[in-house]
């Protein structure tokens, strides 16, 4: 339960205007807006924004985080195009509940033209270590932000998750009680009949103290005081957010951290395959920086621990590099999707994949594809497609692009 609780919206270019005196009126201490996406700015965020610092509410900022992004890239991104615009955000809000790599895909399944069973996914892991990536660099260059979650979206999607989601203050999403279709509902009754009465399911890993707003509605009450462009009331995202929370961020304070461990975990003792988490991380001959750097590796590289000294992981190729800078992270799965046919065009479902001189692992690496990069397949041999710049790469790692036709 949230100690306090005043109403807080979240509003986007889905929303045409805002009253901010009526809201205001109607008990509503702070607006969310959404700031962008995908590293673009949404269309309304600087009028809305305007209107609420004009109107005399507290501005917070949502972002959703974009998995096929680089995560240290959106976060710099967000956080740079935010102070562009001159408004006061007092908190930015990591929106973190995607699991889909291609977005054509998961509109086509949305609008029931695939299954969501063809939709290419990441791997839980990349999904959290994604997220993690994305919330730290984000806290670190601006310390007032935390995160937004649920408990379906940790449990199904990213379980490992919870390993470090009490790192952050959270906004939960949990719909425990409203109404089974959309109503239209005045503030007042909203109020007296719908605020949540209910034990909040919060994900795993949150840290009770570090939960400081509760979305309690999801597109099902029309309020007053936020329009469409024919003037008609809209569905609203509705939460209740800690009064002593709005209290400190108002004041440009940062909400307090819990104890950090002394030393940060390192991975366990045997050969198991570890992902560099990190932009770059220097290879060495020995367990310590006063050993010669031999070699840098990029992030998401995947590397062979054999064992632990310390802080140092001792890789199968007998070089050593700081172990807190790898994760326990299984690849992205290949899709197993529709077959590649010669003459259509495919998208990369990976990561990246690598462009050889014939089809087959003894064929020379000459270029490197990026994921959901579209290519054109000319011809199939087994696993192997054949592209029309005459290089092959691994099928599996091919998905097809959809084509989402609109009824006129």
């Amino acid at each position: 339960m949230i100690d306090n609780p005043r109403l807080v919206i979240d509003v986007s270019h889905y929303d045409e205007r805002l009253d901010v005196p009526l809201l205001k009126k109607a008990g509503v201490a702070a607006v969310i807006v959404k700031c962008g996406s995908g590293m673009q700015r949404d269309s309304k965020f600087v009028s809305h924004g305007q209107a609420v610092v004009d109107g005399g509410l507290l501005l917070m900022a949502y972002y959703w985080d974009d998995i096929i992004y680089d995560p240290t890239a959106q976060a710099r991104w967000v956080v740079e195009d935010i102070n562009a615009t001159g408004l006061p955000v007092k908190f930015i809000w990591a929106d973190q509940e995607q699991w889909w790599t291609n977005w054509d895909a998961w509109l086509a399944a949305r609008r029931n033209q695939i299954p969501y069973t063809a939709v290419p996914r990441a791997s839980p892991s990349n999904i959290s270590l994604h997220n993690r990536i994305f919330a730290e660099a984000l806290n670190a260059l601006y310390p007032q932000s935390g995160v937004y979650s649920n408990y379906g979206f940790v449990t199904t999607w990213a379980p490992s998750i919870k390993e470090w989601l009490g790192l952050f203050p959270i906004w939960v999403a949990h719909y425990g009680r409203q109404p089974r279709t959309p109503i239209d509902c005045t503030w007042e009754a909203l109020k007296k009949e719908w605020l949540p009465d209910y034990t909040l399911l919060a994900p795993p890993g949150t840290k009770e103290e570090r939960i400081v707003g509760h979305q309690f509605t999801g597109d099902t009450f029309r309020l007053p005081g936020v329009y469409d462009v024919l003037g008609h009331n809209v569905l609203l995202d509705v939460s209740i957010f800690s009064e002593k929370f709005l209290n400190i961020i108002s004041a440009g304070q940062v909400p307090p951290k819990p104890p950090v461990d002394p030393d940060p975990p390192v991975p366990p003792t045997g050969a198991r395959i570890y992902y560099v988490n990190v932009a770059a991380l220097n290879v060495r001959k020995g367990p310590g920086t006063q050993f010669n750097v031999v070699g840098l590796l990029n992030k998401n590289t995947p590397v062979s621990v054999i064992g632990i000294q310390g802080n140092w992981a001792h890789l199968e190729n007998d070089a050593w590099v700081y172990a807190p800078y790898l994760s326990a992270v299984d690849p992205i799965p290949p899709v197993p999707s529709v077959p590649p046919v010669q003459g259509r065009e495919y998208y990369v479902n990976v990561p990246a994949v690598n462009m050889r001189k014939g089809p087959g692992t003894q064929f020379n690496v000459v270029g490197l594809i990026k994921q959901n990069t579209k290519v054109r397949v000319v011809e199939i041999q087994g696993n192997w497609a054949h592209l029309d710049n005459d290089t092959w790469v691994y099928a599996p790692y091919l998905s097809p692009v959809v084509w989402v036709v609109f009824p006129s």
